[in-house]
């Protein structure tokens, strides 16, 4: 299943989110894009995990900006294996104050899991953007409502990114505690036990790091990110690094892409 951000309603109901199936080889088995959400006011990032019977598609969600201080959620909903949309008005993932946004989704054990980037956290009068995270059953319950705080350091933390293996997942994101940014993850189990409360350190170079990416193969996951410490004007590197046992080797990666543009 492959989902995406629409403006072919864009007149009435700003963006949705639209989907198609594909088979295995890639070829596609709806002429015709799916309608996955068409509530008012925008939806855009959406992210779709498997599980082998159905699929969890979530997004960032404006249907409520106008009483929620233009401020987005995160909804989702489940597809049958032939598409067929299970939660037509959408499941309220995560409706806290302020903005969820950014989320990123994939099947963990039994059920699925969704992350996201959350600002109910204030800092005096400044918002702090934390990364949060929820269980969604095979039925579409939110196991964790409130949301399981994967991290909630006093600085930003930002565009998460997960992979599961088995009944593990890896969660990384871009951190701020250092100021220029950095790389950190933690690994989440599937009954929502968060194994590395004090992050795990990935990346915390010179420059700035950001835009994480994360695959798994078995035990061992690796993760890719965009890089500045070699002061690129117009554009980053790409680094990337292995992660098993909750250990980046090495750390702050070695270079997948040098360039100038």
């Amino acid at each position: 299943l492959a989902v995406w951000a629409d403006n072919r309603n864009a007149a009435m109901s700003g963006r949705d989110i639209y989907g198609v199936l594909l088979a295995a080889d890639g070829s596609l088995l709806d002429s015709v894009a799916r309608p996955i959400c068409l509530a008012t006011n925008s939806q855009t990032d959406p992210t779709v995990a498997a599980s082998g019977t159905n699929y969890l598609v979530a997004w960032s969600d404006w249907r409520h900006a106008a009483t929620n201080f233009g401020y987005a959620d995160v909804y989702g909903t489940l597809l049958s294996g032939t598409g067929a949309v299970l939660q037509p008005e959408g499941l309220a993932i995560c409706t806290a104050t302020n903005d969820q946004v950014q989320p990123a989704a994939t099947a963990l054990g039994t059920n699925f899991f969704v992350v996201w980037q959350d600002s109910r956290a204030t800092i005096g009068a400044l918002i702090r953007q934390d990364i949060r995270g929820t269980r969604v059953g095979s039925g579409g319950d939110v196991l964790d409502p409130t949301g399981l705080p994967i991290c909630t350091n006093v600085a930003n933390q930002t565009v998460p990114a997960l992979a599961a293996s088995g009944d593990e997942a890896l969660v990384v994101w871009a951190d701020a505690r250092s100021g220029s940014g950095d790389i950190y993850g933690a690994r989440v189990l599937a009954d929502g036990t968060i194994s590395d409360t004090n992050s795990l350190m990935i990346c915390l170079t010179n420059g700035a790091q950001t835009l994480p990416a994360v695959a798994a193969n078995g035990p061992t996951y690796f993760v890719a990110w965009a890089d500045w410490r070699n002061g690129g004007t117009y554009a980053p590197d790409i680094y990337g690094t292995l992660v098993t046992d909750g250990v980046a080797v090495p750390q702050n990666g070695y270079a997948i892409r040098q360039g100038l543009l």
